[in-house]
């Protein structure tokens, strides 16, 4: 069965629908979408999408899995980082522990990036984004905001991954609260919003300010193209910023000041199983790093088309994009093809590579 024909369904047709797809509280999210209009089957479908590129908890061959072919590409570290970690006597139930949470974390993080671009420069602090239900043509259609609240529906325990006091409201389906999330970081400046109007020149030294590699060459596309590279580059370099930094060790204690209960706890005792055995943290930060990656591109891939969303559906019946939005939410421009600029906004500019070996 196809659901080309969702948008006609009654309530009860749409509840149904819910329930096969495995959504919390069908009734509930049936009835917001007929009721307030909110693309509620598009909503659970990303959050669920977006979840399955999550290491489930009894996998283990994830470690063969996530090594390149070869030890130089993109992610090539992965390999020995898991080999000396198992040689240090790390289980492999431990590290599956600490990678399964962290990027449960990562994509709880993503999807509130979805609403809320975060601490942005003055000069760009007007610049905001939604994902919305978009048509064949990639007109859209409606927004999907409060991905989060989806993403907690489905998976209420991601809620002791968070930092208290910012997961989003929600009840079943359907939302609580009318106001726009916050994803937790600093307000933006005040906008001044002046590179709506500079010429190619001073957007460049915007694209540099912000720390952009070849600024030169996003300002010229987005000035000669029209393509809003600006936006583009913000939204990745903020996704990016959820990644674990190959230099960061306080992660470990951030996340032990952060999480106490639930899955929180679990991982810091797996932490502390590892660094009892010697292990090294700049291997498991390694790892996290390449895993979150590897999360983040599967992400920004869901964002640009939706696959595999269920035997009940098919591609074309349901399709989202991300847009660049005004100060009403109004779209303005799509912030598309993503994937090919993940790895070119690599912060470290190694596109996600190994060092070159010393001597």
């Amino acid at each position: 069965m196809s659901t080309g024909n969702w948008r006609s369904m009654n309530e009860q047709e749409l509840a149904d629908l819910f329930a096969r797809l495995g959504a919390p509280d069908p009734q509930a999210w049936a009835h917001s979408q007929l009721a307030d209009g909110i693309p509620q089957l598009a909503r659970h479908l990303f959050a669920r999408q977006a979840l399955r590129n999550v290491i489930r908890p009894d996998d283990r061959n994830w470690m063969s899995e996530m090594r390149p072919k070869h030890p130089d590409d993109p992610g090539g570290e992965i390999g020995p980082a898991i080999d000396r970690l198992l040689a240090a006597g790390a289980r492999i139930e431990d590290v599956t522990i600490i990678v399964r949470t962290m990027q449960r974390r990562f994509v709880a993080r993503f999807c509130a990036l979805l609403d809320d671009p975060g601490n942005l420069e003055r000069e760009v602090g007007d610049i905001r984004w939604l994902l919305f239900l978009v048509d064949q043509d990639d007109a859209p259609i409606a927004p999907m905001p409060y991905l989060l609240g989806s993403l907690l529906a489905i998976d209420p325990a991601l809620s002791d991954l968070l930092p208290s006091g910012r997961s989003l409201p929600y009840l079943g389906g359907r939302l609580k609260s009318s106001e726009r999330p916050s994803s937790g970081s600093a307000r933006s400046a005040p906008a001044d919003a002046k590179w709506r109007s500079m010429d190619e020149q001073k957007l460049a030294e915007v694209f540099r300010k912000l720390g952009a590699r070849e600024p030169e060459s996003w300002a010229r596309s987005q000035i000669r193209e029209g393509i809003p590279q600006l936006a583009r580059y913000l939204f990745l370099r903020q996704a990016w910023r959820l990644v674990v930094n190959p230099e960061d060790r306080n992660w470990v204690s951030e996340i032990s000041r952060s999480i106490e209960i639930g899955e929180g706890a679990e991982i810091r005792q797996a932490i502390e199983r590892i660094v009892a055995r010697c292990a090294r943290i700049s291997d498991l930060t390694t790892v996290i790093r390449v895993m979150q990656w590897t999360t983040l591109a599967r992400l920004i891939l869901l964002l640009d088309q939706p696959w595999d969303l269920d035997d009940e559906i098919t591609d074309d019946d349901i399709w989202w994009g991300l847009a660049v939005v005004d100060e009403n939410d109004n779209p303005i421009a799509p912030l598309d093809t993503l994937t090919e600029s993940v790895l070119d906004t690599d912060p470290t500019g190694r596109e996600m590579r190994p060092l070159p070996a010393s001597g």
